[in-house]
């Protein structure tokens, strides 16, 4: 039977970042009506002084670490690690026909290497879905770590369960509370 009679789609997911990779497993498993079989790959590129039966990274590291990100995005399928020369053998040596492969980059103006292997992976020929994704901020997390040092009832800026964070008035008659707000900083 052919897999688009039966309702299997087939999706090979490479390894880039934990992250980037959790994000391409999550879109991988929208499609609730659908029979998602993933193939999650860990393409390893080896250099040319190096032989490929011995390669420089663990390949039984490589697949717990790709076992446990499978499990977390509870699809079904299985993980393979590749070591090879170059991206492209080795995605011809995975890829089966018909499948997609679901890349997500993270958003920047220059190209990433995600971007890259998915351009490479589209003139070859291959269905490729790529999807960007824009950085988290980060700021939120370090306001939230240092709130002890910028939100000081002394200052003017303080913040309790009803009453917002009012903003410091900058009169003469306040040189000291400046004064020790900036030292503190």
């Amino acid at each position: 039977m052919n897999d688009a009679t039966t309702g299997v789609l087939r999706v090979v997911v490479p390894y880039t970042t934990p992250d980037l990779t959790r994000a391409a497993l999550r879109h991988a498993g929208v499609c609730t009506d659908l029979d998602v079989r993933v193939r999650l790959v860990d393409i390893q590129i080896v250099p040319f002084p190096c032989p490929l039966n011995r390669p420089p990274i663990n390949k039984d590291f490589s697949e717990e670490r790709l076992r446990t990100l499978l499990d977390q995005s509870e699809l079904h399928g299985n993980v393979a690690v590749l070591y090879t020369r170059g991206w492209l053998e080795g995605f011809k040596k995975v890829m089966e026909p018909g499948s997609l492969v679901i890349l997500v980059a993270k958003k920047r103006w220059w190209p990433t290497r995600e971007e890259r292997l998915a351009r490479t992976l589209m003139k070859a020929g291959y269905d490729v879905m790529l999807l960007p994704v824009y950085e988290v901020n980060y700021v939120g997390r370090f306001l939230y770590r240092c709130r002890a040092r910028f939100l000081r009832p002394d200052v003017g800026l303080h913040q309790s369960g009803r009453t917002p964070i009012r903003r410091f008035q900058w009169n003469m008659q306040l040189r000291e509370s400046r004064r020790s707000f900036f030292s503190y900083i």
